[in-house]
Parts: structure tokens; sequence; C-alpha cells
């Protein structure tokens, strides 16, 4: 049913009426109910709503419930903490490789944006050149043979 620890029988030892705790150590059902697993619990859960004890299936319910969101929860910051690693790892990341992008060039020129609009808006755009439109050719007459004309009429 329970297990004893060794802490419990070192603790019976100084408690006043030691019939009481130990009857309470044993027939403590929420205790007994916090200590199982979760399909412990729903297996409890089953027994209760089949033995009709609404006050008992409300409890378990209450408990397996509560170990639920305990674990959707620990899950939850856990993700939130990664994604959190994860997006300051990248962040360094980034400036760490920009740097050393920036230093490995030391002969490049950084130009600086205002600058360089200028130097675009300065630079004259070809002048724009005419190309001629192709001219569709009407089919030489001679292209196009009559049916009737066919050299292979009336062989076969």
């Amino acid at each position: 049913m329970d297990k004893t620890t060794k802490f419990d029988i070192f603790k019976s030892w100084f408690v006043r009426d030691k019939r009481s705790y130990w009857w309470n150590k044993f027939s403590d059902y929420e205790l007994e109910l916090s200590r199982m697993s979760l399909t412990e619990l729903a297996s409890e859960l089953n027994r209760t709503k089949v033995r009709g004890e609404p006050e008992n299936t409300i409890i378990v319910e209450y408990i397996l419930q509560a170990r639920i969101a305990r674990l959707q929860s620990r899950a939850s910051w856990w993700s939130g903490w990664l994604s959190f690693a994860g997006a300051m790892i990248a962040a360094a990341l980034t400036i760490y490789l920009g740097q050393l992008s920036v230093s490995s060039k030391n002969d490049a020129q950084v130009i600086s944006p205002l600058k360089y609009e200028s130097e675009v808006l300065s630079i004259e755009k070809p002048a724009q050149t005419v190309t001629p439109t192709i001219q569709e050719k009407a089919p030489k007459n001679e292209s196009i043979k009559n049916h009737n004309n066919n050299s292979n009429d009336g062989q076969q």
C-alpha cells in the first residue's frame, strides 16, 4: 500500500501519539493519491467512477489535472528558455561574424548611404535607343501550293 521510509520511522519516535501518527500515515487518501504516478491516478479515477464515489472522483480528477498542468507548464518554460537562448546565440553569432568579415577586408572601403545616393544620382543615364520593331513579311506565293496542283494526282 504505502512505503514506509526510514525518516517516517525516525519521526514516529518523537510524536506524542504514535497510534494516531501511524493511522494518519496509512489512511490519508489524499496523501496516497499525491504519491501515485499519472497512470496510477488514471486507474484510480476509473475505479472511483465505477464504484460511484463522486467525492473521491472529484479529488482524483483535481490531482490528475494539477499534475498534467504542471507537466505542460514545465514544458512551456523549457521551450521559452531554449528559444531565448537560441535567439541570444544567433544574435551573438551575427555580431561576431559581421565583425569578422569587416576585419578580414582591411582594404575594403565602407561607403556611407548618403554618399552612395549622391554618387548614384550623379551618374547620367545613357540615352535610350529605339529598337526597330520586327515587321511581319507576307508569305511568298510560291511557298503556298494549291492542293489541286499536287504532283501525285491520280497515282496511288
